[in-house]
């Protein structure tokens, strides 16, 4: 073989290993790209506080911080004094949350008109204790859309209360209300109610839903009327 083909096929394997090199270089970049736009993990609610302890539990979804802030859990409710499972609620928090350092993590409201801090409440750096009452089922999805902007967090509470309901846990263990032939729910408000309930606002029929089952609004995670109880 002559010099002049030994040069060619060298030349011609470095130009073959220069394109394979400069392949993987391009598929690597093209996957850190999408890693960086298109795989990122959901950004962190706008605002949080670290370091900081519960020093008292008021009931199942409020407790006093070590600042002397008043919490209440977003986006649940526990049930009142004297209802089934109130003391399985206020335990199960006590448990969890006493005398333990937390993390909370606001949502877009801040504050409620009492002047208490709105918040998710983390234990061990993980654990939603707003999602943990749920899951037990000793606590229900109450939402107020303006407050709470975080899809993630909600749908995470929605999803609890569905395990829940299908577990028959806590509250969701307890005999349903009366039916009634159908419901009505704003999506405004995320609430739903008997068809003949007084605070039921059919003004703006393009926010109504209509479901002939309460289990629908509640795997969206609509909250029963406190007034006509559906």
């Amino acid at each position: 073989m002559s010099n002049n083909n030994k040069s060619n096929i060298i030349s011609g394997t470095g130009r073959l290993l220069f394109r394979l090199v400069l392949l993987i270089l391009l598929v690597y970049a093209g996957y850190a790209l999408y890693k960086e736009f298109f795989d990122r993990p959901p950004p962190l609610p706008e605002g949080r506080q670290t370091g900081i302890y519960m020093v008292e539990i008021i009931d199942g979804d409020t407790g006093v911080l070590s600042d002397g802030n008043t919490v209440r859990y977003i986006g649940i409710d526990t049930p009142e004094v004297g209802e089934p499972f109130y003391e399985d609620a206020k335990k199960l928090n006590s448990h969890f949350c006493l005398g333990k350092q937390v993390r909370i993590e606001y949502d877009h409201r801040r504050r409620d008109r009492y002047d208490r801090i709105l918040a998710y409440i983390f234990v061990d750096d993980s654990l939603m204790i707003n999602e943990l009452l749920v899951e037990a089922g000793f606590a229900n999805v109450y939402i107020f859309p303006y407050d709470q902007k975080n899809i993630q967090y909600r749908r995470r509470l929605i999803t609890a209360q569905i395990r829940a309901i299908d577990a028959s846990r806590g509250i969701w263990s307890l005999p349903p209300p009366e039916p009634a032939a159908n419901y009505y729910g704003n999506s405004n408000s995320f609430r739903f109610h008997r068809p003949d309930c007084r605070t039921l606002n059919r003004s703006d029929a393009s926010k109504m839903l209509n479901f002939e089952s309460r289990y629908d609004f509640l795997e969206l995670g609509f909250s029963p009327c406190r007034v006509c109880n559906p």
